[in-house]
């Protein structure tokens, strides 16, 4: 069996491998004939037999015929293995009630290999013969149920096995996959018999096989299929232009090889193959591997000595460069932004594209019924006409017209005509609105420049002046002729230092813009500054072909910097110096003093508790308190000292001048110090309210070495805070074991933050018994597993995550281990009724999220609330008894109580007077495990 194509594939190996097999499988009931002959020696029984052997032997020549492409000879192979039925059966298989295997070979060879119309012969023919040869066959209800089960089980597996195989192949691909010159000649052959006209049938095979050794070597793309639009013959241009050899497309089908041809190309391929000529149609194909192609394509159907329709031959020509060279054109035209439009000799349009239409209102059916002239502007239509003549005698005309708009309106365009080959005229218009408009903007541009409030002067590239605006003349007082082609040090005042001349020109020179103030003098005398931006004019090609001024007066501006320091360094509100006056005087000092060894001091106030003035009294009376301060302050400093407002309600004053000795100087810090807390200890008037006020005051001494002004601010501010800690109303010194303590805090909490994140944390569980040591559940016990100081207990950095805020991830992470544990010990039936104890912090509970986060954290992790027990420190209930009843409600709905440590059953019958809570005992009672 012949597989001309996709020979490998798994649909036509399966298909060859059923075929031989019912051919070997139809050849092993030759010896069974050999034994029946043998025990039946009858005439009738040997004519019979030695027919079924000719039979076999015919069966295995159309099998050969099949294989070298005669596909019509597996029809007759089907038939002729059920004409064979009566002859292989023993009678006794149908006395048995059952129905022989070797009845379904023909129906099941026909179904793989045939046609299924073929098959449904098959299978009649056997069991009519089987039936006719022994009349008791198929008599029982068994036997009947039994062919009618396996004969729809068989139709089904017919249609579902090339579905299963393949599914891309169709069924016929194999058995049409043979050169369809061959299937025609072997249909001519088949017909010999009943023909009485032998000699026209050769004749008309010989002139088909001409008709495809002529479509082989024609130089031009032809090919020849048949009616299933497989190929008989293909050109060599065929091939070349389709990337295909010429064996691997002669028996193909033309679907398959082009899986992607368009849709409307079948279309025209149906209406050729029902005997209609198609010439020159064009068509875009657009393939799968991306490639567009354009063809041109004529469709001839050819007949068989019937007159019938046997196939088309189908003629292409590539037209792709073509295509694309029309639409590059149809792209210039469509797209150009000039209007474009081709006439006739007496001026009619033949063609306008999209612009004209744009340009002139009119719709490309309007300009079927107009002329050139017709949209033209001209009083004189003779001047017109007269230079439309012109234009068959010249190249190309230009100039300008007016275009008349649909609308009635008017477009100024500049028309370019030309006389075109077959008495044609072009025409292209451009539109002069925009060259208008750009020329109506330089306009305004130059009146922006001359009208322009700033002085705008241009020079040469040797400083001469080439032009001025009004402004500059007003200012200067000179006319235009007596300052045109002068230099610009004809309004030079002289006080301008000249190295600002120097760099002026230095810069300019590179090509970069200078920027800076000049001090210029009028024609009268009068002095003026002008903060002047001065830049380079390039050409088009990058140089440098003038220079650019533009001066802002900035006279008036100037008298108003003193004004605008005033403002800049200091407190509008007390007047005093204030932080940016403070660090500059600051930075002085400690120059001063680090050359002279003079100690000073910085002292850093703060109003103690002055937050509640402004929450209940407004911000009008803190304002009054701070003015008061100000005042108070100003009153018992030294002259040379400075007292600052740092912002807010601190106030920062510099003390200089305290002498060379370290203990002398300390001394007389403290006792400054001292006075102003008693002064600012006093009682405020405040309008019809008073209110009685104090300070914290924190020292930080220098003499200049090692001292700079973020480290002096520093320290004495964190003395400062030192002072508050130690009640308020008092003073503090900066003690280096306080800016030690901070650097502790800073690195304990950037160690407490990276031990939550790597997860250097570790519970542990203490145990809570009865009275009976019972255990009834446990407390969690935190414990850091410090990678370098080992195992740390809680009190050893609980302050710093409560004192840090990181008390509040610690503490969610906790309050969520512990409920895994609980969903843990839940599949635990031992320890499935222990509740488990968690210490909740301070500044924990005092979130206002409290009960929201606890609720989310039971939710998101399943834990049963009934054995979740809060634990509270006993200053919180006292602080927040009323917060703690509160945001209990919340959460009374999801566990039994919420403890406090110590006093946790004075508050348990608080909240709840009618439940008791569980006693328990621990090893030890803490608040942090």
């Amino acid at each position: 069996m012949q597989l001309s194509d996709n020979r490998l594939s798994p649909y036509n190996l399966t298909l060859f491998a059923t075929y031989a097999i019912a051919l070997l499988y139809f050849s092993t009931l030759i010896p069974e004939l050999i034994h029946y002959v043998a025990d039946n020696g009858s005439i009738q029984v040997k004519r019979s037999s030695i027919a079924l052997l000719l039979l076999t032997l015919l069966l295995l020549v159309l099998g050969y015929l099949y294989q070298n492409g005669h596909r019509y000879a597996i029809h007759i192979a089907s038939i002729g293995m059920a004409l064979a039925t009566p002859f292989i059966f023993d009678p006794q298989a149908f006395s048995n009630s059952t129905v022989p295997q070797e009845i379904w070979l023909p129906f099941v060879f026909a179904l793989i290999v045939s046609q299924f119309r073929i098959a449904i012969v098959t299978l009649v023919i056997s069991f009519g013969l089987a039936v006719f040869t022994y009349p008791d066959a198929l008599r029982t209800p068994f036997s009947i149920v039994e062919t009618v089960i396996i004969g729809l089980l068989l139709i089904l597996a017919r249609f579902i096995l090339p579905r299963l195989i393949s599914s891309n192949l169709e069924f016929n691909t194999a058995t049409t996959s043979i050169g369809q010159a061959e299937v025609q000649s072997q249909r001519i052959n088949e017909n010999t018999e009943h023909s009485p006209n032998l000699t026209t049938e050769k004749n008309f095979a010989t002139t088909l096989e001409q008709q495809q050794a002529f479509i082989q070597f024609a130089p031009i793309s032809i090919a020849m299929l048949d009616k299933d639009m497989n190929y008989l013959a293909v050109s060599q241009k065929w091939c070349q232009e389709n990337s295909r050899g010429y064996e691997h497309l002669i028996g193909r089908n033309h679907y398959d090889v082009n899986p992607d041809i368009p849709l409307e190309c079948k279309s025209q391929y149906q209406q050729a193959l029902a005997g209609a000529t198609i010439q020159n149609t064009e068509f875009m194909w657009q393939q799968n591997d991306g490639l567009q192609r354009w063809l041109r394509c004529s469709l001839q159907p050819w007949r068989t000595q019937k007159n019938e329709v046997g196939g088309i031959i189908i003629t292409c020509e590539e037209i792709t460069d073509q295509k694309i060279t029309e639409s590059d054109l149809n792209s210039v035209l469509e797209e150009s932004g000039d209007a474009i439009w081709i006439c006739d000799g007496t001026g009619a349009f033949i063609y306008a594209n999209p612009t004209a239409s744009n340009l002139t209102g009119y719709s490309s059916s309007d300009f079927n019924n107009l002329r050139l002239i017709d949209i033209i502007q001209e009083e004189h239509e003779d001047e017109l006409l007269e230079y439309l003549a012109l234009t068959k005698y010249s190249k190309f005309t230009h100039r300008e017209w007016m275009l008349k708009h649909k609308n009635g309106s008017t477009v100024n365009v500049e028309l370019t005509t030309g006389h075109l080959p077959g008495d044609r005229i072009i025409a292209l218009a451009r539109n002069l609105t925009q060259k208008m408009k750009i020329e109506s903007e330089r306009f305004k541009l130059f009146q922006a420049v001359e009208q322009s409030p700033g002085c705008i002067m241009i020079t040469n590239l040797d400083g001469e002046i080439e032009y001025v605006n009004t402004a500059f003349l007003k200012r200067t007082g000179y006319t235009q002729k007596e300052i045109i082609g002068k230099n610009p040090r004809i309004i030079k005042s002289g006080k301008t230092p000249s190295q600002v001349f120097v760099e002026l020109w230095k810069t300019i020179k590179e090509g970069k813009t200078w920027q800076g103030e000049i001090s210029n003098v009028s024609k009268n005398g009068q002095e003026f500054i002008l903060f002047t931006t001065i830049s380079v004019i390039r050409q088009m090609d990058g140089t440098i072909s003038a220079y650019l001024a533009i001066g802002e007066d900035i006279t008036i501006r100037k008298k108003g910097e003193e004004r605008i320091f005033e403002l800049a360094y200091f407190d509008q509100l007390t007047g005093l110096p204030n932080r940016t006056l403070l660090l500059d005087r600051l930075n002085q000092v400690i120059s001063i003093s680090s050359r002279s060894g003079v100690f000073g001091a910085l002292l850093f106030i703060d109003l103690d508790h002055f937050k509640n003035i402004n929450d209940t009294f407004g911000h009008q009376k803190g304002d009054l308190v701070l003015k008061q301060v100000a005042e108070c302050l100003m009153l018992r400093i030294r002259e040379g000292d400075t007292v600052s407002r740092f912002g807010g309600d601190e106030f920062v004053v510099l003390l200089t001048d305290l002498g060379t000795d370290d203990e002398l100087a300390a001394n007389k810090a403290k006792s400054v110090s001292l006075k102003l807390l008693e002064a600012l200890n006093q009682t405020y008037q405040l309008g019809e309210v008073v209110h009685h006020s104090s300070a914290s005051i924190g020292v930080a001494m220098f003499n200049g070495k090692y001292s700079n002004t973020d480290d002096l601010l520093k320290q004495a501010d964190l003395a400062m805070y030192k002072s508050k800690k130690a009640g308020r109303n008092t003073l503090r010194f900066f003690d280096p074991s306080l800016e030690s303590a901070m650097r502790q805090q800073s690195t304990m909490e950037e160690d407490l933050r990276r031990a939550l994140k790597d997860q250097q944390f570790i519970l542990q569980y203490q145990g809570q018994f009865t009275n009976n040591a019972k255990l009834i559940g446990a407390e969690i016990l935190l414990r850091w597993k410090h990678p370098e100081r080992g195992v740390m207990p809680p009190a050893l950095f609980m302050p710093f995550a409560e004192e840090t805020g990181v008390i509040l991830p610690l503490g969610n992470w906790i309050l969520e281990t512990a409920c895994n544990q609980l969903v843990l010990w839940e599949q635990i039936s031992s320890k499935r009724e222990l509740t488990l104890a968690v210490n909740i912090s301070a500044l924990q509970f005092k979130q206002t999220n409290f009960v929201e986060t606890v609720l989310a954290i039971i939710k998101r992790t399943g834990a049963n609330p009934q054995r979740l027990r809060l634990e509270l420190t006993e200053n919180m209930v006292i602080d927040n008894v009323d917060d703690i009843i509160q945001k209990n409600v919340g959460v009374k709905k999801c566990w039994n109580s919420l403890f406090i440590r110590r006093f946790r059953y004075w508050i348990f019958f608080a909240l709840f007077p009618k439940t008791p809570p569980h006693r328990s005992t621990k090893n030890r009672p803490r608040f942090y495990p």
